[in-house]
């Protein structure tokens, strides 16, 4: 309720998904045209369950932002523990972490991680259940304000240049357009010139740690179409 009424030009689909059957198929393919800013999917397995499927799922997202839930795997010694979707190419991963940044232990682990956010909500669930599924709607919480954000500041006027590969020349595009990107996204939150994320750099199990909401206030116009038109 309260991303729906600070956030209200974005939108936020999220799937719970359980297996990965012909009727989900066919569900995940009609979800995909759906008009959503963001995506969440939650874990499934570690298994290798039809990779290829998985990973051509973002060749759909042209403009959207695809977040997956890490897993609730924890860590095992030199083996990934991320579940599928995250294992997919083209996505933002997000693990668990505590309220002091320090990832939670069922948390799973592997070079796919991208980022943490809390895991457990003692407000949103009086069992103090938790996990990356929770951590993954924190992120899309943030992301959905830094769109909002970027929607009122960058707007129509604000336009960057982007070679289109399908034409021998660069065209300009609407800020808000172009951060609606998986790619983009993670450039943005991963950026030490925005101060997003608890680290400048990736470590495997961590990513660049948890994503600091507050600093969020701190954002400039310039800074972020700095970063965008670094990126392209």
């Amino acid at each position: 309720a309260i991303v729906a009424n600070t956030a209200p030009n974005c939108t936020i689909l999220m799937i719970v998904r359980n297996d990965l059957d012909c009727s989900e198929k066919v569900s995940l393919s009609i979800v995909m045209k759906w008009k959503a800013d963001i995506l969440l999917l939650s874990s499934v397995t570690t298994d290798t369950v039809e990779p290829d499927y998985l990973c051509n799922i973002s060749a759909h997202l042209s403009c959207r932002i695809l977040l997956c839930a890490a897993g609730n795997e924890g860590k095992r010694d030199r083996t990934s523990t991320i579940c599928y979707p995250a294992r997919a190419r083209d996505v933002i991963v997000i693990g668990a972490c505590d309220c002091h940044g320090g990832r939670c232990s069922y948390s799973s682990c592997g070079r796919q991680v991208d980022f943490l956010c809390p895991g457990q909500f003692s407000l949103a669930d009086s069992s103090g259940r938790g996990g990356t599924c929770y951590s993954t709607s924190a992120a899309a919480a943030l992301i959905a304000l830094l769109l909002e954000y970027i929607d009122i500041k960058l707007s129509t006027s604000a336009q960057v240049k982007v070679w289109v590969s399908t034409e021998e020349e660069s065209k300009l595009q609407t800020v808000p357009h172009l951060a609606r990107n998986t790619h983009l996204m993670r450039a943005l939150l991963s950026s030490n010139k925005l101060s997003l994320c608890h680290c400048i750099e990736h470590f495997i199990n961590e990513g660049y740690g948890m994503l600091l909401i507050d600093n969020l206030s701190e954002l400039t116009p310039d800074g972020i179409s700095k970063v965008i038109a670094d990126f392209y």
